[in-house]
């Protein structure tokens, strides 16, 4: 274990190569596209490779760091793989129940502001929302909005502001497309 040198890592990227640090960890250089950690393990009778990191993002310490997380799941049987790929979901998972409803129309506004006409629209459009829906719904989780609490904001505005629960509408349409919620949109 740990048979490779920061001084033969530097000059493994000025060829093509391949080379062992021990307990299962590679460094692989494919000048021009660069080098990158690779973590070996069988699992189930399956060779499995696991990317570590791109060198030198991820320094030599941190590689050893992870591959030494690696080899202690593989201990408790589980695939580092599917752990990795777990967590990443999870990660996303968190980031959804977070983004708030008034985070995604200030994204939306954002993204559509230059298919808008002019800035006055785009400035409705925020001025409406943080008038009538924001006090409501703003701080919500966006995958938390149903059609009860929608009608609650519609209610007292229904003919005078229709414009409203059209962008509430778009609002969701865009927020369940970037994945932040799922199911039917609730404003339509």
């Amino acid at each position: 274990m740990h048979k490779l040198s920061q001084i033969q890592i530097g000059r493994a990227t000025k060829r093509q190569c391949t080379l062992n640090d021990g307990g299962r960890l590679y460094f692989v250089s494919r000048p021009p596209n660069g080098a990158s950690w690779i973590f070996r393990f069988t699992r189930h009778g399956k060779d499995r490779w696991m990317g570590i990191g791109q060198y030198p993002t991820v320094t030599l310490g941190d590689t050893r760091a992870r591959a030494a997380d690696a080899r202690r799941l593989l201990i408790d049987d589980v695939d580092p793989i599917e752990n990795r790929r777990q967590q990443r979901t999870q990660t996303k998972l968190e980031l959804v129940r977070r983004m708030t409803f008034a985070q995604c129309a200030a994204l939306y506004i954002t993204s559509h502001k230059t298919a808008w006409r002019n800035s006055k629209h785009s400035a409705q459009w925020d001025a409406t929302l943080k008038t009538y829906a924001y006090p409501l719904i703003g701080s919500l989780s966006v995958a938390t909005i149903d059609t009860s609490l929608v009608m609650k904001v519609l209610q007292p505005i229904w003919n005078a502001k229709p414009e409203i629960r059209g962008r509430i509408e778009a609002i969701l349409n865009w927020a369940t497309v970037s994945e932040f919620r799922t199911g039917l949109n609730p404003a339509r």
